[in-house]
C-alpha cells in the first residue's frame, strides 16, 4: 500500500514553499498524478536540492519513494528531516506508517498509523490508515494461532539470522556451534542444515557440507536455497558435472517464488551462466522495479553478454531514483563506452560497488578534500559538488576506518547537509552499532537535536549520543577517563546498547557514592585500565552478555589480580580493598 497524494491541498497545509524549486516541484506533481513515479521522484529531488528546508518538497519526495517500494529510503528521508517523533506533520506519521507496513515491521507501523489518526482524526488518509490497522490486527490474531509447523519455521528463521550474523562477523565457529546444537534437538530443521552446510563450506569441510544439503534435497527436491549451496560447494570442488546438474535445477526454479528467483539468479551469475541468469533476472526486475541489487545484477549479465542497451537501462532507472548515485553514474559511463566500441572491462564486481581501481582513484580525491583547511573545504561543500558525492559514496564502503574519517569530517562541517547525511547513516541497517554511536556523538557535537533515530540490531530505536555524557559528577579527570575507556572498548567489541547503558548506570552510581563520601583518590594509568575493565565486566554480565575475566585482562593489559581488586572496589566503593582481592 502506498501513500496517495500525500501533500497539502491548500496554502499552509504543511509548510509554504519558496519559489526557487517551484518549477521542479510542479513538474513532479504532474508526473505523480500520471503515475510516472520515477520521473516525479527525479523532479522532487531537484526541487529539494534548491530548497533543502522545504517540508512540502520532502514529503512529496518520500511519497514517490514509497510508491516505488523504496520504503527504507523514504523512512530515512522523513526521519532525517523530522527527527522529533512528538512533533511531526500528520502526513509524516502516515508516510512512516505506510513504509513500516510495507517493510512488514508491523508494531512500528501500528505506532505511526495511530499517531497519524491522533494528529489528524479527520485527515485525508484516515480510511487507508484504518485499513492497514485492520490488517495488522488480523495478522496479530493469526500469530496467536500458528500451527506447529509455522512456529518451527519462525524458529528456524531466527536461528538462521543469528548464525548468518556470526558468519558475517567472521565468527564461523560460533555459527557452526549454534547450528549443530540446534540440529541435535531438531534434526528435521532443513534450513538449519543448509546454513550449517554454508558454515562447513567456509571452513573448507566440503564433504560434510554436501552431506547436509543432500539430506535436505532428499526431503525437498525443489529447495532453491539448498540447490544454491550445493552449487557453491560443487564449484569450489571443481566438480563440473555436479555444477551442471545444479545449473539445470536453478534454471528450472519456480517463477512464482520471488525469493527462489532471486537466489537462483544470483547463483547463476556467480557461476558465469549469464544467459540463464539474464532470463531470471529480467523477470525479477519487472516485479521489483527499484531494487538496486537486482538492477545491477541484471546489468552485469547483460553487459557480459554484449547487450549494452539492457545494461544501461538499469542504471538509467537508478539515476532517475537518485541522480547523485555515483555508483550508477560510473556504470552508466562504462556501458556507454562499451556501446561505442570501447574495450569491455572484466573487473566489474557483481555487488553494487565500483571496482577496486575506481575505489582507489576516488579515495585519492577524497583524501585531497580531507587535507584541506576548514574554509577551503567548506567552499567545496555543496549538494551538486564532487565532494558531497564522494562523501555519500564513501559511507557505502564497508571499511570502518574510511567511514570514521568521513564522520569526523562531517562533524567539522556541521551544516544541514552534514546533519542529514549522518542521520541517514544511522538509520541504515548495515553499519554496526559502534559506527552509529560515533555518528551520534558527531551529531551531538554539531548541536543536532536528540534523540537520534536509528536501527540497532535491526530494530528501530531512539538512540542517544555517547553515554559518557551522562556522567555529571565533579570528580578528577581519571574517573571520567575510566568511563570513556570502557565505552571505547565496548564499541570496538560491538556490545549491546543495554550493556552500554548498564556501564553508565553502574559508574554513575559508583562516582556519586565516592563524591558523597568526600573521597576520590587519584588513579594511576594501570588502575584506570583496571577499573574500566571491571566496569565492562559488570556491565556485560548485567546486560546478559558473556565475557570472561581473562579475556578482559588480555584486552586491557592488566593482571587478573588487579582486575579482581578493581571489581571489589566497584562493588563496595567505601571499602578499602587490598589489590588482588576478589569479589
Amino acid at each position: 500500500m502506498t501513500k496517495r497524494n500525500m501533500r497539502g491541498k491548500g496554502p499552509g497545509k504543511v509548510l509554504s514553499f519558496e519559489q526557487t524549486g517551484e518549477l521542479y516541484y510542479r513538474h513532479g506533481l504532474g508526473k505523480m498524478d500520471a503515475s510516472a513515479y520515477f520521473a516525479a521522484l527525479h523532479s522532487y529531488r531537484l526541487a529539494l536540492q534548491h530548497d533543502p528546508e522545504n517540508a512540502e518538497y520532502l514529503l512529496s519526495t518520500a511519497e514517490a519513494l514509497t510508491a516505488i517500494m523504496r520504503y527504507d529510503e523514504s523512512n530515512r528521508l522523513l526521519l532525517s528531516f523530522f527527527p522529533d517523533l512528538k512533533a511531526q506533520p500528520a502526513e509524516c506519521y502516515f508516510g512512516l506508517g505506510c513504509n513500516f507496513f510495507g517493510l512488514h515491521e508491523l508494531p512500528t507501523a501500528r505506532r505511526f498509523l495511530e499517531e497519524y489518526l491522533h494528529a489528524d482524526p479527520d485527515g485525508e488518509f484516515v480510511y487507508e490508515a484504518y485499513d492497514m490497522l485492520d490488517s495488522i490486527d488480523d495478522e496479530a490474531e493469526a500469530e496467536k494461532h500458528l500451527t506447529k509447523a509455522e512456529k518451527e519455521e519462525q524458529a528456524q528463521d531466527d536461528i538462521s539470522l543469528r548464525a548468518r550474523a556470526y558468519m558475517e562477523n567472521d565468527d564461523v565457529p560460533a555459527a557452526r556451534a549454534l547450528l549443530e546444537d540446534t540440529l541435535k534437538e531438531h534434526p528435521d530443521y532443513g534450513r538449519i542444515r543448509i546454513n550449517l552446510a554454508l558454515a562447513y563450506f567456509c571452513e573448507q569441510r566440503m564433504e560434510e557440507g554436501l552431506k547436509q544439503v543432500d539430506t535436505v534435497l532428499k526431503q525437498e527436491p525443489g529447495n532453491m536455497e539448498a540447490h544454491c549451496t550445493k552449487a557453491l560447494i560443487c564449484h569450489e570442488k571443481k566438480d563440473k558435472e555436479g555444477v551442471r546438474r545444479e545449473v539445470e535445477s536453478l534454471s528450472a526454479c519456480d517463477r512464482g517464488d520471488m525469493e527462489a528467483l532471486n537466489r537462483a539468479g544470483i547463483m547463476l551469475l556467480e557461476l558465469g551462466e549469464y544467459a540463464r541468469a539474464l532470463a531470471l533476472l529480467k523477470e525479477l526486475s519487472q516485479r521489483v522495479l527499484s531494487d538496486e541489487g537486482v538492477l545491477h545484477r541484471l546489468a552485469m549479465v547483460a553487459y557480459r553478454l554484449g547487450d549494452m542497451q539492457t545494461a544501461a537501462h538499469s542504471y538509467d532507472v537508478l539515476l532517475q531514483i537518485d541522480a547523485g548515485d555515483s555508483i550508477a553514474q560510473f556504470y552508466r559511463k562504462v556501458c556507454r563506452t562499451a556501446a561505442q566500441g570501447g574495450k569491455k572491462r572484466n573487473d566489474l564486481p557483481n555487488e553494487y560497488q565500483v571496482p577496486t581501481i575506481e575505489i582507489i582513484a576516488r579515495m585519492r580525491k577524497l583524501n585531497g578534500y580531507l587535507l584541506l583547511r576548514d574554509e577551503p573545504r567548506r567552499a567545496k561543500w555543496h549538494p551538486d559538488g564532487e565532494m558531497m558525492t564522494l562523501v555519500r559514496w564513501a559511507l557505502t564502503l564497508r571499511e570502518s576506518r574510511v567511514r570514521r574519517s568521513i564522520i569526523a569530517m562531517l562533524r567539522t562541517l556541521g551544516d544541514i547537509w552534514a546533519e542529514r547525511i549522518l542521520r541517514d547513516f544511522i538509520l541504515q541497517r548495515e553499519p554496526g552499532e559502534p559506527l552509529k554511536r560515533e555518528a551520534m556523538l558527531a551529531l551531538q557535537d554539531m548541536g543536532a537535536k536528540e534523540p537520534y533515530l536509528c536501527y540497532i540490531d535491526n530494530e528501530f530505536a531512539e538512540g542517544h549520543a555517547e553515554p559518557a555524557s551522562a556522567l555529571q559528577v565533579n570528580l578528577p579527570a581519571p574517573y571520567a577517563q575510566v568511563l570513556q575507556t570502557c565505552m571505547q572498548s565496548m564499541r570496538e567489541e560491538g556490545r549491546a546498547e543495554s550493556s552500554a547503558l548498564f556501564a553508565v548506570a553502574v559508574w554513575t552510581a559508583y562516582a556519586k557514592q565516592m563524591e558523597e563520601a568526600g573521597s576520590a583518590p587519584g588513579l594511576l594509568p594501570a588502575q584506570t585500565s583496571a577499573m574500566a575493565a571491571a566496569l565492562e565486566y559488570r556491565a556485560c554480565h548485567l546486560g546478559g552478555e558473556t565475557v570472561t575475566r581473562m579475556e578482559l585482562c588480555r584486552k586491557y593489559g592488566i593482571s587478573l589480580r588487579r582486575l579482581n581488586g578493581a571489581l571489589g572496589r566497584l562493588k563496595a566503593p567505601h571499602t578499602k580493598h587490598k589489590e588482588g582481592e576478589s569479589e
